[in-house]
Formats: structure tokens, sequence, C-alpha cells
């Protein structure tokens, strides 16, 4: 009898087999793609983003950012800081009894515009009466009427009608204009960056103009926060110096 001897398989040796391993390493798992995987193991995610994978054009992102958080401005609680001096926009708006109130008509004097959400609301009231009070010019029958420094104007996106019947519940003196914004619905509100898209109302935003249509300060409260008139007092008081 002839044994038979095991038949040896032939094994590439040399060059031949190291392009034999890597292409074995290279050949993709397809059950693991089939099953959305990866074909090779993926490292977490975590790593992917540490820093040994990131650039230098991350890094000096970093650094921008830090220098941009350094330098950002603040805010002094409810408060605005004053921004850089910029010229008020072009704007009519609609007085009661069929009037127009644009930007030429408070040159020559400053102008506090006093933005407010709505008539006839608490909050808006007291606030109107107390700046009435300090800015406006009351009536008097054994004194002549003076002229106030600042010519207050109070902004709404009510209708003239109701601004007209807030204005006479209120019995506010002269030199307080109430306007309205009404139509187009918060254009002017808008151009001065009070307007509230998400209310569709003003923001407790006031705008001080000097006589010649520069801003020079304003402030912002937020919700029902009343503003405070001794700020606005000091603001037109540092304004006339």
């Amino acid at each position: 009898m002839v044994a038979l001897g095991r038949r040896r398989l032939h094994r590439p040796r040399g060059p031949a087999r190291r392009r034999l391993e890597r292409a074995r390493r290279r050949r993709p798992d397809l059950g693991a793609r089939a099953q959305g995987g990866c074909a090779r193991p993926c490292p977490p995610r975590g790593d992917r983003r540490g820093r040994a994978h990131r650039g230098p054009a991350d890094h000096h992102l970093d650094r921008g950012r830090a220098r941009l958080a350094r330098g950002a401005p603040r805010r002094q609680g409810s408060r605005a800081l004053t921004p850089p001096l910029t010229r008020a926009p072009s704007f009519t708006l609609a007085l009661p009894y069929g009037a127009a109130l644009t930007e030429r008509d408070l040159r020559g004097r400053p102008a506090l515009l006093l933005f407010v959400p709505g008539a006839f609301t608490p909050v808006c009231t007291r606030e109107v009466v107390a700046h009435a009070a300090a800015f406006g010019a009351p009536a008097s029958a054994t004194t002549p009427r003076p002229v106030p420094p600042v010519r207050l104007v109070v902004v709404s996106c009510d209708s003239p009608a109701t601004l007209a019947a807030w204005r006479t519940a209120l019995e506010l003196p002269d030199g307080v204009d109430l306007a309205s914004d009404f139509w187009p619905h918060g254009a002017v509100t808008t151009a001065f960056g009070a307007f509230d898209e998400v209310r569709g109302t003003p923001r407790r935003r006031t705008v001080l103009l000097d006589g010649v249509g520069t801003v020079r300060w304003t402030t912002t409260s937020p919700g029902g926060v009343e503003r405070d008139v001794a700020e606005a007092q000091r603001a037109v008081a540092a304004l006339a110096r």
C-alpha cells in the first residue's frame, strides 16, 4: 500500500506574503457594513474632538473666543450700557387727531423717546405719569408756562385713537406727545432696536436724542420692570452740560 502524504498548501513567502496580509487588513467587513456599523473599530466620539486631533486653526479660534469673552461689553443689572453715538433714523409717527411727528420736528431741542408696550397697562401708565411729571410743562394760571428742557415722546404700537383716549385719561401736560407706531406696525420701533418680535409690541427702551438728532443715551428695562425716572433725569442733565 502506498501511503498518501498530506498535501501541503503553498503559502507565499517574502514580499508576496506581506502583500497578502496588507490586502486582508484592507478588506472591508461586509457584515458590519450591512448592519450600519464600521468596517474597522471606530474610536470613541470623545477622542475625535480631543486636543490631539485638533489642528492649529482650532487653537487660534479658542484664543480668539477667549479675547472676545474678556472684551465683551457688560450689562449693569437690567440696563444696557450706553451705545456708541449714532444718528437717529428717519421716521414718521402718527399723533392723535391726524397730526404727524417726524425726526425733523425734534431738531433744535433734546428729545426723550419713551417706548412702552401698551396703553392703559399698569406699568406703562405709571412710567408715563412719572416721566411727564419730570419732563412736562405743567399748566399754571399764575405763572407763565416754562419750556421743558427736553421733549418727551411716548411711542407705542397702539392706534392714534387709543393714545388720544389715554392722553385724556392721564391729563398729560404740554411738552408730552403720545405717538403711534401702529402702521406700518412697529416700523419706527424696529428702526430704534426696540421692537419685540415675539410679542409684537415695543420693549421698555428709552432713547435720548440731542438737538441735531444724535443718539446720546439709551437704556432698556426688561419685562414688567418700571424704568427709573432719576436715571433719565441724570442723562438729560449731563447732556445740558
